[in-house]
């Protein structure tokens, strides 16, 4: 092992083509996965409740076939192809540190649950309404393990074995973190603008990290808090999954996650960092230091002047004046609440959300 987890690259056979296959091996796995589950939906999710429970049930049970499957797939692939041990692409230690993987695990889940409950607490509201403990329990499980290997999975491919892949060829640090935060963010470019600059961030933020430890059992185990929570608590599982791409940006909400996110890495450098000082002396020497602290308070900057704002639009005022229309019913009851809104209005517009919403087109018909 090297002392410096990224030099663990030169370990064992590194030509270019060793990690494509390796990587190529991951991907083509979790591709014929879904064709496969495709093809055995019909069986498959008959097995499961048909309410929103047996859909996160079911939805988790994919994850974790898939990536497992992934995670088994890449590990004998690299290991293969390198001739090296897997732990010389997570650690530059011998020994998988649980400690450091349930300290990021925390540690993020902490800082990220109480930013959204500043954000938007309506959302913990409607979870609270809606608490199962006997469900909450069961997912809470299963969610840990499948969450946990599909976020284990995109840990140790991009920023480990990729970012090490990468330093072969690459010797500028700040070009090398920048490349690999960016390649994360453009994997979450399809949820929109918003998601591909918030994945930005946190793709900076970890790389960081990764660098400070020289291991990345603390993100992994962050990675999993992040996506645990806002899956089981903040999102509808199948909802996020079929979420269509946009452009607005909740201003509010990416300041909020930037300050969370420098929170997190001051966290590491007090207190889960060996060799922080030297570490960013390092940096400092290449001058890399005051590029990252000018990009961090570039964006800052930015989105400062929304932090202060609050929402124009809060959800009491939804739940007040938005109203469900059903599609699928032909009765004309379902516009019964219309009388009262405009029975005394003279002209009514009829609006759309954005150009391909076919729902708001179907309702007017």
């Amino acid at each position: 092992m090297k002392n410096n987890f990224l030099e663990n690259a030169t370990l064992g056979k590194n030509e270019w083509w060793r990690y494509a296959l390796s990587i190529f091996s991951a991907v083509a796995v979790i591709a014929i996965a879904n064709i496969i589950i495709r093809q055995m939906l019909p069986i498959i999710k008959p097995l499961f409740p048909d309410n929103n429970y047996g859909k996160d049930l079911f939805t988790l049970c994919l994850v974790l076939l898939i990536f497992g499957v992934a995670v088994i797939a890449f590990m004998f692939t690299a290991k293969k192809l390198h001739k090296r041990s897997i732990m010389s692409i997570i650690s530059n230690q011998n020994k998988f540190s649980w400690k450091l993987y349930f300290s990021g695990f925390l540690s993020w889940g902490g800082i990220l649950f109480l930013s959204i409950l500043v954000i938007d607490y309506g959302k913990f509201e409607a979870f609270l309404a809606n608490f199962n403990p006997n469900h909450f329990l069961i997912l809470l499980l299963l969610g840990i393990v499948a969450i946990g290997i599909q976020s284990f999975f995109e840990e140790v491919v991009l920023r480990a074995y990729f970012l090490q892949g990468l330093r072969l060829r690459i010797n500028n640090t700040s070009l090398l973190i920048i490349i690999n935060a960016t390649i994360f963010g453009l994997l979450h470019f399809g949820y929109g603008i918003q998601s591909f600059l918030s994945s930005l961030i946190f793709g900076l933020a970890f790389v960081l990290i990764v660098m400070l430890q020289n291991r990345i059992e603390f993100v992994s185990g962050a990675h999993n808090a992040n996506n645990l929570l806002l899956s089981l608590v903040f999102l509808d599982l199948s909802d996020a999954a079929n979420e269509q791409f946009s452009w607005i940006i909740n201003w509010v909400e990416f300041g909020l996650h930037i300050v969370s996110l420098i929170l997190l890495i001051g966290l590491v450098c007090m207190f889960l960092s060996g060799d922080s000082k030297n570490f960013f002396l390092n940096l400092n020497h290449n001058g890399w230091i005051k590029k990252a602290l000018f990009l961090f308070i570039a964006i800052l900057l930015i989105s400062q002047p929304s932090i202060s704002q609050s929402n124009s639009i809060s959800n009491e005022w939804i739940k007040n004046n938005v109203y469900t229309i059903n599609n699928e019913s032909t009765s004309v009851g379902k516009f019964k609440f219309l009388k009262e809104e405009i029975s005394d209005k003279r002209i009514v517009f009829l609006g759309e959300a954005t150009h391909y919403d076919g729902a708001t087109f179907a309702a007017r018909s």
